[in-house]
């Protein structure tokens, strides 16, 4: 049965970056999750390069797409909100998803993230 969403949160995300931010960024989030091959996977890398531009890996990217992909970010403060997509992705029926979204909130201040996922 495949799932309408899915949510998760993780209590901390660790960020892995110089003192100064001209190098880029990384976040390595350890995410609670209910079913570890789940749609949200255990494990997010938000990966943030020295213009400011994020992108995602994670175990459903690396699967359907191989790289990391692009998402599109909204700071207000010390929160962010940033969503990305992965499209002809399949369930594990063998149904074709579209375009599948993934919408994200990190607060940068405590490190802690939520993910939400959607077909």
């Amino acid at each position: 049965m495949m799932l309408r969403s899915v949510l998760a949160v993780c209590s901390l995300c660790v960020s892995v970056a110089a003192p100064t931010h001209a190098a880029g960024l990384f976040y390595d989030c350890t995410m609670d999750v209910d079913e570890p091959n789940g749609w949200v996977s255990p494990k997010v890398g938000l990966v943030f390069d020295a213009a400011g531009k994020l992108q995602v890996i994670d175990a459903p990217v690396l699967h359907f797409v191989g790289k990391p992909v692009p998402a599109k970010v909204r700071r207000r403060g010390a929160s962010m909100r940033f969503n990305w997509s992965i499209r002809e992705m399949q369930d594990s029926t063998g149904r074709r998803i579209p375009d599948f979204r993934y919408d994200g909130k990190l607060d940068t201040a405590t490190g802690a993230i939520s993910v939400f996922a959607r077909p």
